[in-house]
């Protein structure tokens, strides 16, 4: 999926720029090897740069604004938008508050759906969520950090639901995917790639609990294992609504595979693409900790599959949820409930709907 023709792109300083996930003061900060090429690209591009920075150490006199605003200036930037304040005073400014965002737009006649925030915290993806830009986090300073307190399921629904268009190593790769995604995928009407497959947009339709779904699961299971044998994958699990018995679901399977390292994937995308698996890479699954397969007949979606490396939390958690909603039938109905609900309200939106579903999951796993 590409990204419309930004008008100006937002960019974090602390962690981001360079520096640490610790705020520097002007004249000790340094950015990153490379930043200043990369905020030339995008100026060359047409592209509009501001900064979006939270600085507690002006209200604590450590620093004065103009500081800020000179070194920023210095950097190429053109707006600078700092907030000065403390937590906890209440202001607007303050991230993920969007009152920067806002300021920018007023000013200078942004339409903030064309445009892009960059950073390293949470609190960047939250104000880029909520204001309609499209969010990117690298995983300098704090970044990778926060990448682990998602996958821990640390953050409520309103927070989990600002997961980033994009996950960089860092900046430079940030700026690289937003001018590769505007170039390669130029025409986009109403913010739709009109290139997507039919499976890909799909309608929900949540079905009545199949019995078949069990079998139909462990027969899959053990075809990809089959597959994927001589990549030392170790584990497949059948996991999601079809993997719990008597509760109604989208007729799709989701397995999950566990596979040492990724560092032999393209071999494996042509091996499961013989037998109708579909990669669908990062930069568009948006969750970086597992690479993404979709198995399609006659344009319908038939499988879900999850390649994960050893360690990630979220193998266990979905095999947590999977066996607590198995034994506890009273939280799988409201589950199904809920399912129906958000089928009726997101029936268009994948994306909108799994988001939607976050709260019951945490609530259930801290059970």
């Amino acid at each position: 999926m590409g990204i419309p023709k930004l008008q100006a792109v937002f960019l974090d300083r602390d962690g981001t720029l360079g520096g640490s996930d610790e705020m520097i003061l002007p004249g000790a900060f340094e950015c990153y090897p490379s930043v200043p090429e990369s905020i030339a690209a995008l100026k060359s591009a047409g592209k509009r740069i501001y900064s979006f920075t939270n600085q507690p150490v002006i209200a604590r006199g450590q620093a004065r604004m103009e500081q800020f605003e000179q070194e920023l200036t210095g950097f190429g930037f053109d707006g600078v938008y700092v907030c000065p304040h403390e937590h906890g005073e209440g202001c607007a400014c303050r991230k993920p508050a969007v009152g920067m965002l806002t300021r920018a737009a007023e000013t200078d006649g942004l339409d903030l759906r064309r445009c892009a925030v960059v950073g390293d915290r949470w609190t960047d993806m939250v104000a880029a969520y909520a204001a309609g830009c499209i969010g990117i986090l690298v995983r300098t300073g704090a970044g990778q950090a926060e990448l682990d307190r998602y996958e821990r399921g640390e953050f409520g629904e309103a927070w989990a639901a600002a997961y980033p268009a994009y996950v960089a190593e860092d900046l430079n790769e940030a700026v690289s995917w937003i001018l590769d995604q505007e170039q390669t995928d130029g025409s986009i009407s109403e913010g739709i790639d009109t290139e997507w497959p039919v499976w890909a947009t799909e309608a929900i339709e949540i079905k009545p609990a199949d019995p078949a779904w069990l079998s139909k699961g462990e027969t899959e299971a053990s075809r990809v294992r089959d597959l994927l044998a001589e990549y030392e994958v170790d584990a497949v699990e059948h996991i999601g609504s079809t993997s719990i018995p008597g509760l109604p679901a989208k007729p799709i399977l989701d397995l999950m595979a566990r596979i040492p390292s990724y560092d032999e994937l393209e071999a494996v995308v042509a091996k499961l693409g013989e037998h109708d698996w579909h990669y669908v890479p990062p930069e568009l699954d948006g969750v970086p900790s597992r690479r993404f397969f979709v198995k399609v007949k006659l344009d319908k979606r038939q499988c879900h599959l999850h390649l994960m490396r050893p360690g990630e939390a979220k193998w266990d958690r979905q095999l947590r949820f999977r066996d607590i909603l198995r034994e506890r039938p009273e939280l799988a109905q409201q589950y199904a409930e809920l399912k129906t609900d958000l089928a009726e309200r997101h029936g268009d939106d994948r994306e909108a709907y799994t988001r939607a579903k976050t709260d019951f999951v945490q609530r259930v796993l801290s059970e």
